[in-house]
């Protein structure tokens, strides 16, 4: 399989910073379900290679940001578990720019294909959950909040 790289809390922190500003912390943090969370599919030549999930907090969280939405919506809308597609489409984006951290100058291009909701199908996933190398952070966006992010990576 192809170079790809095993994030690192120093790396996604440098990506993450660059796009939310100084404030920005990455932690070492928890495995977090597949099941349960938004999964993005990271792919190469039609193969899955690579999975980026993230819960609740962080799509919200991150796709506020993004947009310049007042904090109190995005609290609202984590309390209500019910995120507005602005900001899960912000979160897309977000989540395409990630990855940055999978890749050097020896990796293929990766491609994020699909972003999964909690509840869909992710049967992309299956096969790569398992034989993989799992890295999971913390992380928090100032100004809104924080939220977790993990990486799989064949």
């Amino acid at each position: 399989m192809a170079n790809y790289i095993i994030p690192s809390k120093q790396n996604v922190k440098k990506l993450l910073t660059g796009i939310f500003g100084d404030g920005t912390t990455v932690e070492d943090g928890e495995e977090i379900p597949l099941e349960d969370n938004y999964v993005a599919n990271y792919v190469c030549e039609d193969t899955t290679v690579a999975l980026c999930v993230a819960d609740l907090s962080l799509v919200v969280n991150s796709g506020s940001g993004m947009m310049q939405l007042p904090p109190g919506v995005a609290k609202e809308a984590i309390q209500d578990k019910d995120p507005t597609e602005v900001m899960v489409e912000a979160y897309y984006e977000v989540a395409n720019i990630l990855t940055r951290v999978l890749m050097n100058s020896k990796s293929p291009h990766l491609k994020l294909t699909t972003l999964s909701k909690p509840g869909e199908d992710i049967a992309f996933a299956k096969g790569i959950d398992g034989g993989t190398q799992c890295v999971p952070f913390n992380v928090e966006i100032p100004g809104f909040g924080s939220g977790k992010l993990m990486f799989h990576v064949s």
